[in-house]
């Protein structure tokens, strides 16, 4: 592409400490079979080569730019910092650990440009460590709403990750999009609902437009933390609020904080290590006798997600008690 051609595609990929897959993730981007793109890489201070390692393949291809950031700052922000910085009319998504099919580009392109969609969602790949690979695909009738969207979300039936779609630019252009500095964990769910409560229109393709490369030295597959599960936390409470203000069937909002509570206890075990032990269990046992008052999740919320702490013994109870209300 010539440096003075506008791109169709703008790729935004943020970097961190990824040397040792940043290189998988270029090749597969500039191998694509659609050529007019540009790849904004966003170093969100990377303490390790990744930096020199993305200036090498600037000198080898002039669609590829680096934002260089001082200070690291999250996944959220280094996204926020590429599609500011956009020129093209379509915006694709990627880890730095990750990457894609060779005909990748050329089937979200053509399928957005078809369907004239402002969102189209693609299938994608899970490659584990192993790589033994299993395929998702995300099913979206064309022509379906923002709010068909919305509640095929809210019920599980679509996964909310951000990278494997295309979407059109304007979505970032012509609506406010809310982004927080330090965010690394969950932040795609908190951009994902924005964008898809904009978009008037979407579909989806059943080829797979990306390989998610499920590593444990990444940063996509931390070590659960303190840090980490008060971003889980903040991402959780903060989606829950922005689907009230938009006044989305609170049948589906419930739904979704129910899954999202099921998900804390599911992972409870990998964190139960670094939580204190408190004096909860009065609190737990009163709430036995009322698990099926619609109260009782916002009482689970409340004990997992704001005291985040939990005695280990009430772990498997609450989550019998959980299960009761599905």
């Amino acid at each position: 592409m010539n440096r003075n051609t506008k791109p169709e595609i703008s790729v935004i990929t943020p970097v961190y400490n990824a040397e040792k897959w940043i290189s998988r993730c270029l090749e597969s981007i500039i191998k694509q079979t659609f050529k007019n793109f540009e790849v904004i890489i966003v170093n969100d201070a990377s303490q390790d080569k990744s930096f020199e390692i993305v200036k090498q393949y600037i000198l080898k291809d002039d669609r590829i730019i680096i934002i260089n950031k001082e200070k690291n700052e999250g996944t959220m922000s280094a996204r926020e910092s590429g599609y500011i910085k956009a020129k093209g009319k379509y915006i694709i998504f990627s880890d730095a650990d990750d990457y894609f099919p060779q005909n990748a580009f050329q089937i979200l392109y053509d399928t957005i440009i078809t369907d004239k969609s402002d969102i189209v969602f693609g299938g994608y790949t899970i490659i584990n460590n192993n790589m033994s690979q299993k395929n998702i695909i995300r099913y979206i009738p064309t022509n379906s709403s923002s709010e068909e969207i919305q509640n095929l979300f809210l019920e599980q039936k679509i996964p909310y990750t951000l990278w494997g779609n295309i979407y059109s630019t304007n979505l970032f252009k012509n609506h406010p999009i809310v982004s927080y500095s330090g965010i690394t964990n969950a932040e795609d769910r908190m951009l994902f609902i924005q964008l898809i409560s904009y978009a008037k229109k979407s579909s989806s393709t059943h080829h797979s437009c990306y390989c998610y490369y499920l590593n444990k030295e990444s940063n996509s597959y931390p070590k659960i933390s303190n840090r980490i599960l008060k971003n889980i936390i903040f991402s959780n409470d903060w989606c829950y609020q922005y689907l009230t203000e938009k006044n989305v069937n609170p049948k589906y909002i419930t739904k979704y904080h129910l899954y999202r509570i099921r998900y804390l206890m599911e992972i409870g075990y990998k964190f139960s290590d670094i939580l204190s032990i408190t004096s909860l269990d009065k609190t737990i046992y009163s709430l036995t006798s009322v698990y099926n008052n619609t109260n009782f999740i916002f009482s689970i919320h409340y004990l997992l997600l704001q005291k985040i702490k939990i005695y280990p013994k009430w772990y498997s109870h609450l989550k019998k008690l959980y299960y009761k209300l599905l």
